[in-house]
């Protein structure tokens, strides 16, 4: 039951569900989807003909804001995403951590683990001298040159995964990144 991170083309998306004929997705937009993901990726011309190009729709920052999460909510109901994932480092986590639980089991919910835009869950020192995540190019700039602490950064990970499992009861389904820092 350890989440799986989502990378890009190529690596796991979510539950790996397939989801042809899933009843979230009508049938003309499974159908747009699959015309349009095939159109761009030259690796599903290798498929069998007939073969279903399995996808996720996945709605990310939930807990930035109340109108994202008013949004990601009112789309989850209404069948039209698949996923979604919550920024546990945001300070508005725990009070919108108590709007998703009947959710689970219905739509896969993960973690967005995040290290730029919002404040730590715990000081960070090196990474967050200020008290706040550095901006996304800070951050790119810092790893490319090999100058961020991953022991900083792997317990404000832990921190993250904690704050969704103390909020929910639940680990996440699936873990991404925001700003794609998981890549």
């Amino acid at each position: 039951d350890r989440p799986r991170v989502i990378g890009r083309r190529g690596a796991p998306l979510r539950s790996q569900r397939d989801l042809a004929g899933h009843p979230r997705l009508e049938r003309r937009d499974l159908t747009a989807c699959l015309v349009e993901f095939h159109q761009r990726d030259s690796r599903v011309a290798d498929r069998e003909p007939g073969h279903p190009v399995p996808i996720a729709l996945c709605a990310d920052d939930y807990a930035i804001a109340p109108g994202v999460d008013d949004a990601i909510l009112s789309l989850a109901a209404n069948d039209r995403i698949t996923a979604f994932s919550c920024m546990t480092a945001s300070t508005r986590w725990k009070k919108a951590a108590e709007r998703i639980n009947p959710l689970f089991g219905k739509i896969d919910i993960g973690l967005h683990f995040t290290l730029t835009q919002l404040a730590p869950i715990e000081p960070m020192p090196r990474l967050a001298p200020d008290g706040r995540f550095p901006s996304r190019g800070r951050l790119y700039a810092q790893a490319y040159l090999r100058s961020v602490d991953l022991t900083e950064i792997e317990a404000e990970f832990r921190r993250q995964i904690d704050a969704f499992t103390g909020a929910t009861g639940r680990v996440p389904d699936f873990i991404d990144g925001h700003h794609h820092v998981h890549e």
